[in-house]
């Protein structure tokens, strides 16, 4: 199997390196302090964005998987992207077994992590 995919794009999640990236979705979340005063008016104030990707592997033998989730489960991590780099949060993981047969197994992981504090705002009210 190749290392390529998606453009040669590449993702390090702690020590580990990802090359195998078959679909790469980041997204930034604007996130806001929101309260009712007494008088009922809605009050809202801007606290920065939050960064999230969502990230398919291409095929991983069951070596690669093992690796992965060991740089994935770990309690905190970081992880360098083309537009973020910073402590993350796993948010989900999910690795069903693509193929198994005579020629090897092979599974493909999605997951998503999102940015632990906020990029840009004023902070709180």
């Amino acid at each position: 199997m190749s290392d390529k995919y998606n453009g040669g794009i590449t993702v390090k999640i702690g020590s580990y390196l990802l090359k195998k990236i078959s679909s790469y979705s980041p997204s930034w979340e604007q996130v806001a302090d929101n309260f009712t005063t007494h008088d009922y008016r809605n009050i809202s104030k801007f606290k920065g964005m939050r960064y999230s990707v969502s990230v398919t592997t291409g095929y991983l033998t069951p070596e690669e998987l093992a690796e992965l989730q060991r740089a994935l489960f770990a309690h905190s991590f970081t992880i360098e992207t083309p537009e973020f780099t910073g402590a993350v949060i796993l948010k989900s993981c999910s690795a069903p077994l693509q193929y198994a047969n005579r020629y090897g197994i092979y599974y493909k992981v999605s997951f998503a992590v999102s940015a632990v504090s906020l990029t840009g705002g004023s902070g709180s009210l």
